[in-house]
């Protein structure tokens, strides 16, 4: 039996096989209770301002704002949060991306998160660039009463010798393992997290180093939807996120040697329609007309 940290994904996604596909590439939107995103420019609230300043703390009781440093026998992780007004606190102990401030007044109650997204990636192989960016993160956090943070980059790495992003992957890893060590100084209890394809595989040329970024963090989200990505024919109508996809995927993890306790398993909360089209003599499920949430 495969012992996971449990999780749930409030509502982020990404469209599978839209139409014709060029190998190795993938469209994608996330689609969040925040609005729509991008992978690579995040929306303005989300970015990291020139000057921060110290939020008031939205509380009336002062002390809900700390940082929480309780330690959870399981995460309960989900992405946006507009909605936070109605989730079961004693279930939910991390929420990323959410954009009330006043979440934490309750969330913090019983020791839940709330986390950062971690904007504007610098990929340098100087540490004093890197350093720089991490001193903004953190102010960042300070300013808006974040517990933590989460590192959602998406696009193609490869951490074979010799490859082009080669020594880009190494930054990466070095940019959260400082992160990692900075943040937990400057916010005793905080958390840093790291989100992963569902597989290791070289998923939609995702070939991170994972072992290393899994050993610098404290968490790997693994992101078990949209995982027909890769997919280079027609698109038959079929789940998201099957069972034995999400399977292999936390197997193959496992086989890297990454302990179950750091792998968070992430589910969708949407579907897509597939009007099934008489495209020939056989009635076919195969077109992608629309997105539909499980709002």
């Amino acid at each position: 039996m495969i012992w996971l940290q449990k999780a749930m994904l409030f509502s982020s996604g990404r469209r599978p096989c839209p139409g014709p596909m060029v190998q190795g590439m993938m469209c994608r939107v996330l689609i969040s209770l925040l609005g729509t995103v991008s992978a690579k420019l995040l929306p303005a609230s989300m970015r990291m301002p020139e000057i921060h300043k110290q939020a008031a703390c939205p509380c009336a009781d002062l002390s809900l704002c700390q940082t929480p440093t309780v330690q959870h026998k399981h995460e309960f992780f989900g992405f946006g949060g507009t909605n936070w007004k109605q989730f079961d606190w004693t279930q939910v102990t991390t929420v990323a991306w959410a954009s009330d401030p006043t979440i934490i007044c309750e969330a913090h109650k019983t020791g839940a998160r709330i986390i950062a997204a971690a904007p504007n990636y610098v990929f340098s192989p100087s540490r004093a660039i890197r350093r720089a960016w991490i001193e903004k993160l953190i102010s960042y956090m300070k300013a808006g009463l974040f517990d933590g943070v989460t590192f959602d980059y998406e696009g193609p790495m490869d951490k074979t010798p010799g490859s082009p992003t080669f020594e880009q992957q190494l930054s990466y890893v070095a940019l959260v393992n400082e992160t990692t060590a900075a943040v937990h100084e400057a916010l005793p209890g905080s958390q840093v997290s790291v989100c992963a394809a569902w597989s290791p595989d070289d998923i939609d040329g995702r070939n991170y180093d994972y072992e290393a970024l899994a050993s610098v963090s404290d968490l790997l989200y693994l992101m078990v939807y949209d995982t027909r990505s890769q997919i280079f024919g027609k698109c038959i109508a079929s789940a998201n996120s099957p069972l034995s996809v999400a399977e292999r995927g936390v197997v193959r993890y496992k086989q890297l040697g990454i302990a179950p306790e750091k792998l968070i398993l992430g589910t969708p909360w949407y579907g897509y329609h597939y009007p099934c089209l008489n495209t020939g003599p056989v009635t076919m499920c195969a077109r992608l007309s629309s997105f539909l949430s499980a709002e």
